[in-house]
């Protein structure tokens, strides 16, 4: 049989069998990139996510990378852990078109955590006042 079996990520042909790296459509994001994104917002590198998950921070580089796939059961941890959906984990939600300004969003909070309680405080207070101002002028 000289046709050609096809498998998700895999390539085998009567000659030989080889691992091919998944190739997303132009413009899609991969599997690995999703989670890098999703991580970074979440305000977590791939250490803590490594020591979360009770595994090493190289095999995390490797699902970001597309070069390992993320076994089924660890999908689920790994999405309680970043605070989202497995849909949203596997791309099938739509998620915050810039990840970078959650990011950024979170380092401020965590800014915000570490002042003393009367600063956070009067942060929070000021944070407050601002929002509620804004969504009257929204209306």
């Amino acid at each position: 049989m000289n046709q050609e079996h096809v498998k998700p990520g895999i390539h085998f042909s009567p000659m030989m069998a080889r691992k091919t790296k998944h190739m997303s459509p132009a413009g899609e994001e991969t599997f690995g990139q999703r989670l890098a994104r999703l991580r970074k917002a979440a305000g977590i590198s791939q250490e803590q996510l490594a020591k979360h998950l009770g595994t090493t921070q190289t095999l995390i580089s490797e699902y970001e990378h597309d070069n390992r796939r993320v076994h089924g059961e660890r999908l689920s941890t790994i999405a309680h852990l970043l605070h989202i959906s497995v849909d949203e984990l596997l791309g099938h939600k739509p998620s915050k078109a810039n990840g970078a300004a959650s990011l950024k969003l979170v380092r401020r909070l965590k800014a915000i955590e570490a002042l003393p309680p009367q600063r956070q405080k009067f942060v929070l207070q000021t944070l407050d006042a601002l929002l509620r101002d804004s969504t009257r002028h929204d209306d």
